[in-house]
């Protein structure tokens, strides 16, 4: 209690203004009472010197010093009761007359200073002449210093009591000052801990004269306006999608709960829709970020302007959208999701680009689908996931559709387990050299060899596998797997390049070269027989760390190719600024190219535009020998498809090797090597 009284401000203020004003008191009292008995003592001296001048005057002159003396003007000395004796002393210094106190009659010493003796009398002599200034006798008189003590301790207690008062009044004021400066910043630290405590809505008032504490209030009430800014700001971002403006998946699961566990509102029939929209990841990846947010900007607000004022929308990131529609029929919420996705489909203008986009949309339904929002937004996803496969754009959920979201799901666990325990086998297929009918390198193509299902195709499992998030460990898989046998070759004298694809999702993984270079390092293969494939969207995932990955596997000595060049959006004059020395034409404009002009007229564009670039081409799917035939007067460099072999396990492809009419063991060098066999 008493630490805590201590340390209050204006006891703190009290205790320091009186330590200092301690000092002045003192001087105040002694310094002022000095003056003043000074004054007294000085004044008593002054007059007792000129009274005993006056009276020695009054004495001296004849010549016979007993008739001098006037005995009527020494009583009247004594009756003024200043005085308290007279004595008059001849030449021998014996005593002719006294008047006054007869007990002073001890030996007469005298004072020079005031309260020199202890009698409280002041002793002073004065010499008394003749005519003829002749030295006739002495007058000693004895004043009593008792009045003028007095009066000097009259004058002390008087300075005791100014002192006092002054103490006093700077006590008074200093509490008076020192709470007019503390309750100001004791209602500012009050305010400020309610601030602290998040109740940032009480305004900050303060009613104070002092200009420092003014600015003080007025800096913290900035502050708090600040914070409600902020607070406000937060909780809106809480709430909002920072891109669309929209509510997010948080608001829009509210919503839902508060329609849901309405009792008014409990048995009505409520939709809730999910929207992924089409062909926006080619959109993002072609033109770029900006002109993709620019497009979920617009596809957002044309929802927003189709929806009536009690449906909510939200999105819930991605491309992904929500709609809830309170007390709707499933049927009526079937008609507006076929007009939202006609609303998706025109045109938008964005950034100069005209661009078009669709949707595809589930709906699942409240009560009869499901009576919570997490089972609501799972089954409207699935109904969403089916029409995006199927191409409907609109899907309703039913009981049939969780089977196709079991099979995905239980799909994706078994891919998990089967990269663990090595289910998963390469295959080769053989690209040959168009000039000289030679091998010119490999494509490894993954299988999957499930304990029950038996082979599963890639373009099943692939592309579950990025859905899934286990695109890096199959990669990982394929990587190693592919280095490890062109090392193991490279051991026999093959130096057979082996070309292996890369997901989209690859180039922006974190240690994707390290992992590379580690491998190859680790088995001892040459960076020159080993080619990556990459898509032509993967470079527009993230421009600047695909072209930063990509410049590094290139100084590496790795080569690096196009896969499936003509079903983007690319073009070649995007990718001459790309490391890139292979393009791989996609096999359908390569199938039936010799029966169609228009096939083989954009292959035949596109392998001179790459030779005017200093790229290899190398097309896919070659089936029969008039394809092969059209190849070879286009000039194309490298041929790859069922006419020279499908794709084979290491030990099928090493015998085929071995017996291929010109198959041969190629010399080591980067670009279209000759395999030429030992």
């Amino acid at each position: 209690m008493v630490w805590r009284l201590l340390s209050n401000l204006t006891t703190k203020m009290v205790i320091i203004v009186m330590t200092i004003h301690l000092f002045f008191i003192n001087i105040l009292y002694f310094g002022l009472g000095a003056v003043v008995e000074d004054g007294y003592q000085s004044q008593f001296i002054d007059y007792v010197r000129a009274d005993a001048a006056n009276l020695a005057a009054n004495i001296s002159g004849g010549k016979n010093l007993t008739s001098r003396i006037n005995m009527q003007a020494l009583d009247n000395a004594i009756l003024t009761g200043q005085t308290l004796f007279l004595r008059i002393l001849d030449d021998k210094n014996e005593v002719i007359e006294l008047v006054g106190n007869t007990e002073s009659r001890s030996s007469f010493i005298e004072d020079f200073k005031f309260g020199d003796g202890d009698s409280n009398i002041y002793h002073i002599a004065a010499q008394l002449y003749d005519n003829n200034e002749h030295d006739i006798g002495t007058l000693q008189i004895g004043y009593d210093e008792s009045l003028t003590q007095e009066q000097i301790d009259i004058a002390y207690r008087r300075c005791l009591f100014l002192s006092l008062l002054y103490a006093l009044l700077s006590f008074t004021a200093t509490v008076f000052f020192g709470q007019r400066i503390t309750k100001p910043i004791q209602s500012l630290q009050s305010l400020t801990r309610t601030i602290a405590h998040g109740q940032y809505h009480t305004k900050i008032a303060i009613g104070t004269s002092v200009k420092e504490i003014k600015a003080l209030a007025s800096s913290i009430e900035h502050m708090r306006e600040e914070l409600v800014n902020q607070a406000n700001s937060m909780e809106h971002l809480a709430l909002h999608d920072g891109l669309t403006s929209l509510p997010n998946r948080r608001f829009l699961q509210d919503r839902v709960e508060q329609v849901i566990n309405s009792r008014q509102l409990h048995f009505q029939s409520n939709v809730l829709m999910v929207i992924d929209l089409d062909r926006f990841k080619e959109i993002n990846d072609s033109f770029g970020h900006l002109i993709g947010d620019n497009v979920l900007q617009k596809s957002a607000r044309r929802l927003l302007d189709t929806l009536r004022k009690s449906d909510t929308i939200a999105r819930l990131g991605g491309d992904e959208f929500a709609i809830f529609l309170p007390n709707t029929s499933m049927d009526a919420a079937i008609t507006l999701a076929n007009k939202l996705v006609s609303e998706l489909s025109r045109e938008f203008e964005c950034e100069g680009h005209m661009v078009s986009i669709g949707a595809s949309i589930g709906l699942a339904g409240y009560p009869y689908d499901g009576l919570r929002y997490e089972d609501l937004l799972r089954l409207a996803d699935i109904a969403m996931y089916v029409a995006k496969r199927s191409g409907e754009h609109v899907r309703s959920y039913h009981a049939d559709l969780d089977h196709d979201a079991l099979k995905r799901l239980t799909l994706i666990s078994d891919l998990k387990i089967g990269i663990n325990n090595n289910q998963l086998f390469a295959t080769y297929q053989p690209k040959i050299n168009m000039l000289n009918e030679r091998l010119s390198g490999v494509e490894l193509l993954v299988r999957w060899q499930h304990p029950t299902k038996g082979t599963v195709p890639p373009d099943e499992f692939i592309a579950e596998a990025e859905r899934g998030g286990l695109i890096s460990a199959l990669t990982q898989w394929v990587l190693r797997e592919g280095i490890k046998q062109a090392a193991l070759w490279h051991q026999k004298g093959w130096n057979i390049p082996v070309a292996i694809n890369l997901s989209p999702k690859n180039l922006i993984e974190k240690g994707l070269y390290q992992s590379i270079v580690q491998l190859l390092e680790e088995y001892k293969l040459p960076p020159h027989l080993l080619e990556l494939e990459i898509t032509e969207s993967s470079m527009f995932v993230d421009p600047i760390k695909a072209n930063e990955v990509l410049n590094s596997l290139d100084k590496q000595g790795i080569k690096l190719a196009i896969d499936d060049f003509g079903t983007g959006y690319s073009s070649l004059v995007q990718l001459r600024k790309m490391p890139v020395s292979v393009l791989k034409i996609d096999r359908s404009f390569v199938d039936r190219m010799y029966q169609d002009s228009s096939n083989a007229a954009i292959v035949s564009a596109t392998i001179f535009m790459a030779h005017e670039l200093g790229m290899t081409v190398v097309a896919e799917g070659v089936e029969d020998n008039d394809t092969l035939s059209k190849l070879k007067e286009l000039k194309c460099d490298v041929a790859q498809g069922h006419l020279f072999s499908k794709s084979m396990i290491a030990d099928d492809f090493e015998h085929w090797f071995s017996k291929a009419p010109h198959a041969c063991s190629p010399p080591a060098q980067h670009v279209n090597p000759k395999l030429i066999k030992d």
